[in-house]
């Protein structure tokens, strides 16, 4: 299970407002996968959308995380629209028991 901690910072190019996220505004899914050398790769995408007065200029931040091989955070990138990032979370791979 990815987990972030800290907080992100998302200012909008249309206004100059900044918007902090908390790591629970994230909500993980799977957005896809593909056998590798070591196994199966499998990516996660989380987003969050901020609107603002104008509903045509959402501002967003979209993070896709790798996990390869099973069980390991590979890497995480993140997307902006209608706005940059400013500060990011810290994220790391947090093992979860079989039930």
């Amino acid at each position: 299970m990815i987990k972030a901690t800290g907080a992100a910072k998302l200012t909008s190019d249309v206004t100059g407002k900044t918007y902090e996220i908390t790591p629970e505004e994230l909500e993980w899914e799977v957005a896809g996968g593909d056998e590798r050398g070591m196994g199966v790769e499998t990516l996660y995408e989380a987003m969050v959308q901020v609107e603002e007065h104008d509903p045509d200029k959402v501002v967003s931040c979209t993070w896709t995380a790798s996990e390869y091989p099973v069980g390991a955070l590979n890497h995480v990138t993140a997307v902006e629209e209608n706005g940059a990032l400013d500060a990011d979370f810290s994220f790391h791979w947090e093992y979860q028991p079989e039930d």
